[in-house]
C-alpha cells in the first residue's frame, strides 16, 4: 500500500536501528531532529521559528529575511531612518535618565518615559515621545526594564498607544 518507501520504513526492526551499515542507521537522528523542528514551530501558523535581533536605534525585533542569509550578523537597523539616525549621546542620556528616575521609585512602581524625556530642550513633543519610546525598547531588550500596557507586560515592538515602564525585579 503506498510508497515503497513507506512499507520499508514501517517493516524496520528496531535492531536494524544500532546496526552502522544500515541504511536505516540514521532514522532515530532524524526523528530527534523533526522532533526539534516541531518543538520549534510556530503554534498558530506552523512555520518555523526564525532568528531575532533588536534594532541598535530603536530596538524593535528585526525578522531573519532570506536575503540577509550572508549578512545577518552585519545587520543592526531595521529601516533606513534608524540607519541615518543612529544613536546619538542624548539618546544614550535619554536610557540614563529613565533607569536614574526608576531607581527613586519604590519597587514595583511604575513611569511614563515621555516624562522623563520632556525637558525644556529644543525639539517638538513629537519628537521627544519617539524618543523615549525607543530608549524604553533598548532597556527592555537589554533586560532592565518591562514595558507595562494596561497594568500587564507587553511586547515592546508591539505595543501600542501609552505605555508605563517599570525596573525588572531582581
Amino acid at each position: 500500500m503506498g510508497c515503497g518507501m513507506a512499507d520499508e520504513q514501517r517493516e524496520v526492526q528496531p535492531d536494524q536501528f544500532s546496526q552502522p551499515g544500515s541504511y536505516h542507521a540514521h532514522r532515530p537522528l532524524v526523528a530527534a531532529a523533526d522532533s526539534a523542528v516541531r518543538r520549534t514551530l510556530d503554534v498558530v501558523s506552523s512555520r518555523p521559528v526564525l532568528p531575532t535581533k533588536s534594532c541598535a536605534c530603536c530596538g524593535r525585533v528585526i525578522t531573519w529575511r532570506k536575503k540577509w542569509q550572508r549578512s545577518w550578523d552585519d545587520v543592526k537597523w531595521c529601516s533606513n531612518t534608524c540607519r541615518s539616525r543612529r544613536l546619538s549621546p542624548s539618546d544614550l542620556q535619554l536610557e540614563r535618565s529613565i533607569l536614574a528616575r526608576l531607581a527613586t521609585q519604590p519597587t514595583g512602581a511604575t513611569i511614563d518615559p515621555v516624562q522623563v524625556a520632556t525637558s525644556p530642550t529644543a525639539g517638538s513633543p513629537a519628537d521627544h515621545v519617539t524618543a523615549a519610546r525607543n530608549a524604553a525598547r533598548r532597556l527592555v531588550d537589554a533586560g532592565l526594564v518591562e514595558i507595562l500596557v494596561d497594568g500587564r507586560a507587553a511586547d515592546p515592538s508591539t505595543a501600542r498607544g501609552a505605555f508605563r515602564v517599570r525596573a525588572v525585579p531582581r
